[in-house]
């Protein structure tokens, strides 16, 4: 195989990849050496990170399709509306902190303020919908 003029990404700073950093080196082929275990950091802080958020995504998905079940399609777009400026909102403001952390935490901050638009929404619904039925609100 011909590498001539083109880059390899060598992952892990073990024996193995200095062994095959120095390879490339001897032949003359650019490349980056990069520690593995960085990788693998991030990866499991970003877990964590989302991973205790999947209940209020589970509460996204399931007042989103309830509401657009009873007909009702406008409100739960508006919600992935606010769910969109969240993510952006909280991504910018982490990128600029330099937070990886931070950037990790937009999606989980987007589904909680989407979750609780939605719950708000569902109950005002319901309200609407005891009134039609019964001509209460509910508090009878």
């Amino acid at each position: 195989m011909n590498l001539e003029g083109k880059r390899v990404l060598v992952v892990g700073s073990g024996k193995s990849g200095v062994a095959a950093a120095e390879l490339l080196r001897k032949k003359g082929i650019t490349f980056v050496l990069f520690d593995g275990n960085v990788i693998m950091s991030s990866v499991d802080v970003y877990l964590k990170c989302i991973g205790i958020f999947f209940i209020p995504l589970a509460i996204v998905n399931i007042y989103r399709n309830g509401i657009q079940g009873l007909g009702y399609g406008l409100l739960p777009m508006m919600a992935g509306v606010a769910e969109l400026i969240g993510r952006g909102v909280v991504a910018v403001i982490a990128g600029e902190m330099r937070s990886y952390t931070g950037v990790c935490l937009a999606g989980p901050a987007a589904w909680s303020l989407a979750a609780a638009l939605l719950i708000v929404m569902y109950f005002f619904i319901m309200n609407v919908h005891l009134k039609k039925v019964f001509g209460t609100n509910g508090k009878d």
